[in-house]
This record gives C-alpha cells, structure tokens and sequence, in this order.
C-alpha cells in the first residue's frame, strides 16, 4: 500500500469504514458491481437495442443541475455514435422549458407531442407516473434513471422501464445512492454486456475454497451471470448453467484472501468475476474509461457517499485505476484546460470545487443548453468557445453568491432571533436566483441546522432546503399543501411556492419543529491526525493522495499541530487572508483564509487543524496546509 506508519490510525478510524473494503487501495478495477442488480435493467436495455435496431428515434431528457446534465451528456455521445451516425433519430434536452425542475409544463408538451419512440428520462420520473403513462398513451416507451426518492405517482407500466436504486436499496452499497449519472454509466455498460456471451450464460461457481475441509460452510455452490448473483446454495441446476473455468477459479483463488475480508463474501465474488471480464476485453475496458470524465464529476458534485462502487468510478475518472485515463469527451477536456487544471493529474477537490461548479453554474444562471453543448461537442475548437463561455458564466454566478452572502448576513444582523430558532429560515426580495443550493448549503455549516432557503425567481418563488444528519424531505413535508412542487434527498431538497405563501411556510415548519429531531449538528472541527512540524510535508501529501477521492464516506483527513511557531507571516487582501510558515515544516505553505487579522503578537505559537492540498495559481503548483481552525497555543508555566 505505502502507507506511511502515520497514517495507519485512519484506517481503524469511524469516518474512514470504507477502507475496510479489500479493494480500498486498488489499482485494479475491483468494485464495480453488476448493472444486473438493478430493477428493470434487463427490460430498459432491451428497449435501447430494439430502438436501435429500428432506427428509431430516440430523444434523451435531463435535468438542469450537474447530475442531469453529465447523465444527458453521457447517453447524448455513446447515441450519436453507435445510433445517430447509422441513420436513427436522436434529440438531446434538459429541464430549461419546464416551469419547474423535472417533467412538468412546456418541457412535458413537447416530449409529449413529439416524434420520440423512446423517451429516456435522467435525474427525474420517480414522482412523475402521470406524466410518463400519459407518454406511453401518446405511442411512447419510456426508460427512467433516477435515484430520487420513489413516491406514490411512481411510474408502473410494461413499456416503462423504472431503474432506481431505491426500489431495492437493501441489496445496494450505500443504502442505494447512487447518482443517475452513476446509473447511466451502469445502463451503458449493461448494454455493452449484451454483446457478449456471458449474457446468456450463467456461471456456476464452487465456492469450497473459501473454506476449511471441515467447516459448516452451508451453500457451497454459486451460480452467477455477469457478476450478478443469481442463486446460492447446495442443489442448483438451470439453463444456460455451466461452471466456471479453470482460469477464472483459478483468478478466485489468488484473491481468495481479499474476498475473505469482505463482509459479503460472495457478493465479492460477482464483483470479481464481472472485473474478470472486462479486463479480458480491452475494447470493453476502454469503453469503460472512455465513459468515467463525465461520471466522476456528476459523482462527486452530487454528494453520494464515496465508498464501495462509486468510489472506485471516481478514481477511474481520476485516473488512479492502473490506467491512464483517455479523456474521451472534447468539451471535459477543453474545460479542464480554461480552469487552468492538470488534464492527467486532477484530484477530487478539482471536480467538486472547479470542475463541477463550472458546469452547475450553467443551470443557475438558466443557460444549461451551454453545459450540454460543451459536454457533448465533438470539435475541439468549438468546445474550447464553449468552454471559455462557461468560465465566464460561472464567474458571474461566484459573483451573484458574493452579493447574496452580503443580503444574507445583513438580514441576520438585523434579525438575530431568527437565528436561534431551530430551523434557518431565509428569505429577502433582494436576492438573486441560481445559487440557493449553494447559499443553504453556507449556512447550514455556519449554524449547524436544518435550513430552508428561498429566492425570488420569476413566476414563482424557489428555495433550498439543507440538513445534515436531518432528513429534509420529511420536515418540509408538513408544509406540502403549500408547495407548487419539492423533492429531492434527505439531505438536500428543492421546492417551488407562491410568494403570498411563504410566510405561512415558516410559520408551519416552525409550528411544528417541536415535534421533529432537529437537534443541531455539532460544528466542532475534530481531527483524523495528530502530527509533528516535520510530518507536514510533499511526502505526506503524497501518501494522502492514495486515499482520494474524498468526500462523504471518505472525507478529507483533518490533521492537527499543536504548539507550532509561526514564522514568515505575509497578508493578502487588506489582511482578510494570511499566509505563513511553521518552524519545523521546510517546504510547506500555510493559509488562513478569512483569518488574517487573528495573526497577531499572541499568535506566534498556535493550534491548528486543517488539510494539505494542491494549489494551482499563475501557472505554478504548490502543496500547501489550508487551516480549518487557529487558536493560540496554551503557555505552560514552570
């Protein structure tokens, strides 16, 4: 592994459960998972292969935020190809027309009164079964890949395909999070797999060499197809079985000691076998790369816990899966270059902090057409436009976040008693729309609460709701009679309401507070290391990286320094920001942003817990520390 003997704690540490599993370190392609596992998988592939077959028209829809538009853009270039350029009809679309997010107002007319013979809806159908039947009335088939929460207007038809992890969470990694853009790369590879012979097979497994001869070992044989277990236990027998090969039991066995560590050992076994099979078919396998630049970042800017499978997407995405990464889309690439990023050396705060926002911003600014286009574009010239378009559009949203952060904190200054309550409610006609995932988001980690976040925004006003540790979707709906539309995740939802009505939304949330868990969350920043001066270096960086991509599930280590000499201290912007050296650390940098004017003469030796990462400025990369918490160190007395 090469792990530094200081970074063993983590491992055993609560927030780090993910790296228990055997293949945390992997260089290999060891975690994916069957794209069989998922409900109505089989029913949607085989409607792609007829549509294409027939050289049908296929129209494609997604939502307007990250996940929507990396999932239409995916499914958008594999169709042009494979589709397209061989005569069938193809029609890309996102969420702008519609009153809302989701299938609803003009949006819903025009794939309604379209030519479509199969609608794929992304990111969106678990609440819309009206909608989609009224679709299959009109002469449609319909495949949705959402991983939004299933509701009572659930689509149920025979030509509706409705794959979504929450219908079976149970049996998935992670309770069944899984972003659309991580199910449309499973759709993609699920079609991939019916080419090939295994499709049609079923693989029998003898599983008595994962145990001793005299143990109880209960069902001995296995039987499996493209990795997805399909029956265990003594007596099997079927069509299409036939037992695994010499060498494939042979491949089981040498990783016999990994699957032992596993907690579902033959669960493992699928992910090994169907591993089996795509790096014995290097067209396979490139595919596979070819589709992870638009899965990693729809990934990690949806905020789905990276362990287990949609780890192991992301760092393919990264390019730490043994492989150098082909980046396959011409608009991802020319991105990477406008936001002045490595191409073969991004980390996983490059796409949640840069690469993602970028592409978000499109939707927030209501010109998601611009991400779509660049993400789908196959000239390099027009994506580096579009690219530098996008840049600019995403500066003008950094800048919208910045004048309501302002409207923000006025408005609490002027009312503190809001801020005691147990839900961060905020609304001001001053504030501009776009940003209010963003904005719920701050003060939720200022306040440590559950927050509803609205905006004017047009016809309608449009708010966020936020909630660590609190499941949103239930708070808000007490107040359901009142919204126009909300949905969404537990822990981030969104909504749409009449002006005259927000009012009585607070009024209602706050009513009934008393009868919800909303206790805050604790805001205190505790850390995974605690290291010495001489530890803080390009090594341990190095080291850490091993352990990328982070986020929920994995998240960035925190390390603390106590006692450490501040030396060289320098200040940025009329001493908002400071940056500084510590006696010990040779050829690291400190930066404390927003805590510039703390460094003073009883801060020459300080507490700090913070992380190191990669900072790239004018063409120049530095590893430095980002510092999360400062004190002044305690003075012992003799």
């Amino acid at each position: 592994m090469g792990i530094l003997k200081t970074l063993a704690p983590l491992l055993d540490h609560p927030d780090y459960s993910g790296a228990r599993d055997p293949f945390y370190f992997s260089r290999a392609i060891r975690s994916l998972r069957s794209p069989l596992d998922l409900p109505d998988m089989e029913k949607g592939i085989a409607m792609l292969r007829s549509v294409i077959e027939a050289q049908g028209h296929v129209l494609v829809v997604g939502d307007r935020d990250v996940d929507g538009v990396s999932s239409a853009a995916l499914l958008a270039n594999f169709l042009r190809d494979q589709h397209a350029k061989r005569g069938g009809g193809l029609e890309i679309r996102v969420s702008d027309l519609g009153d809302d997010y989701g299938l609803s107002g003009e949006l819903f007319e025009n794939v309604r009164d379209g030519k479509a013979d199969l609608v794929i809806l992304l990111d969106m159908g678990s609440s819309h079964g009206p909608e989609i039947h009224e679709l299959i009335a009109a002469g449609k088939k319909v495949i949705v890949l959402d991983h939004h929460q299933v509701s009572d207007r659930r689509p149920s038809h025979d030509l509706c395909a409705f794959i979504n992890p929450q219908l079976n969470a149970e049996v998935h990694e992670n309770e069944g999070k899984i972003p659309t853009v991580g199910l449309a790369f499973k759709f993609l590879f699920g079609y991939a797999l019916s080419h090939i012979a295994e499709w049609n097979n079923h693989s029998l497994v003898d599983l008595s060499f994962l145990f001793s001869e005299n143990a109880n070992a209960g069902a001995r044989f296995a039987v499996y197809r493209c990795g997805c277990l399909v029956e265990s236990g003594e007596n099997i027998s079927g069509a299409h079985l036939r037992p695994l090969d010499a060498d494939g039991m042979a491949f089981l066995k040498h990783e016999r000691e990994r699957i032992l560590q596993s907690e579902k050992p033959v669960v493992t076994i699928g992910s090994l076998l169907l591993s089996r099979i795509v790096e014995t078919r290097p067209r396979l396998l490139d595919f596979l790369m070819s589709l992870s630049d638009l899965v990693s970042v729809g990934m990690i800017t949806d905020m789905v816990p990276l362990a287990g499978e949609n780890r192991s997407l992301v760092r393919i995405g990264l390019g730490m899966a043994g492989k150098r990464v082909r980046r396959g889309v011409p608009g991802y690439r020319a991105l990477i270059g406008a936001l002045d990023l490595p191409e073969f050396d991004l980390t996983g705060r490059d796409l949640a902090w840069s690469i993602g926002p970028a592409i978000n911003a499109a939707g927030r600014m209501g010109n998601t057409a611009l991400a779509l286009d660049l993400l789908t574009s196959d000239s390099p010239v027009e994506a580096e436009r579009l690219a530098r378009e996008l840049k600019a559009l995403n500066k003008k949203r950094q800048e919208r976040t910045r004048s309501n952060e302002r409207i923000v904190t006025e408005h609490f200054e002027a009312y503190p008693e809001k801020t005691d309550r147990p839900i961060i409610f905020c609304y001001h006609e001053s504030l501009e729309p776009g940003v209010s995932g963003i904005m719920a988001t701050r003060l939720l980690e200022k306040y440590g609460k559950p927050v509803v976040y609205i905006n004017p925004d047009g016809k309608w006003a449009k708010g966020s709701a936020r909630g660590e540790g609190h499941n949103v979707l239930q708070m808000l709906d007490c107040a359901a009679h009142l919204f126009i539309q909300f949905g969404g995740h537990p822990e981030a939802a969104g909504f749409s309401l009449p002006y005259e009505r927000i009012e009585e939304l607070e009024r209602v949330l706050l009513e009934n507070a008393p009868f919800m868990d909303l206790e805050p969350v604790s805001l205190e920043i505790r850390p995974h290391l605690d290291l010495l001066p001489e530890q803080i270096n390009r090594r341990l960086y190095d080291e850490l990286r091993q352990m990328e991509p982070f986020g929920p599930g994995n998240p960035e280590p925190l390390i603390r320094i106590t006692g450490a000499q501040v030396t060289d201290v320098t200040y940025m912007k009329d001493k908002l920001h400071a940056r500084f050296r510590i006696r010990g650390s040779r050829d690291i940098e400190f930066v404390a942003w927003r805590r510039g004017t703390e460094f003073g003469k009883d801060m020459e030796r300080v507490d700090l817990i913070g992380s190191l990462e990669r900072s790239i400025f004018a063409g120049r990369t530095r590893i430095q520390f980002r510092v999360e918490h400062v004190k002044a160190a305690a003075v012992l007395v003799a």
